[in-house]
């Protein structure tokens, strides 16, 4: 497989949450070098013939997220293959909405002022509605892994060590 820098994080430019991220997107070998022999020789309708979902094409979701502080890291590790005729991509973002959906339903049912008016980014929503939204897409099938690393840093005074 091959990755290369995307810009799926931008919302999280403001946030100031990490000075250091950075997102890949991961295909295979030779994917952004035939996109790019081919970009002036398809035409529009061509391409995006080219890029509509297709049931009897497996394909699947990966993504990792590592938070690196001091002498641990955590890793989330978030996949699926799609389900129902559904795309792995819609399911992983699309159940992400639906949840976010039935918590600000419920929340304003029960008078709770969990939500911000207007829109706002993924990363604001407050710390129990992060849980609805692992519990719900995991329930339908998503696979969600966390795992905590200890790590040792290294540094002149900690010489490295096998």
């Amino acid at each position: 497989m091959e990755a290369f820098l995307t810009d799926g994080l931008r919302s999280l430019l403001n946030s100031k949450m990490s000075p250091n991220m950075r997102e890949y997107t991961v295909r295979w070998p030779g994917h952004i070098q035939k996109w790019q022999a081919e970009k002036d020789i398809l035409s529009n309708e061509e391409l995006i013939d080219a890029w509509k979902f297709d049931i009897n094409n497996q394909e699947f979701t990966w993504m990792e997220i590592k938070f690196c502080y001091d002498n641990y890291s955590i890793v989330w590790e978030i996949s699926d293959n799609g389900k129902d005729g559904f795309s792995s991509m819609a399911r992983t973002t699309g159940l992400v909405t639906i949840a976010c959906a039935m918590d600000l339903f419920n929340s304003s049912k029960l008078n709770q002022n969990t939500y911000k008016s207007g829109v706002f980014a993924p990363e604001d929503l407050p710390l129990e509605s992060i849980e609805h939204v692992i519990e719900f897409i995991k329930s339908e099938g998503v696979a969600i892994k966390r795992d905590l690393i200890e790590e040792v840093r290294h540094t002149l005074d900690t010489p490295f060590q096998e």
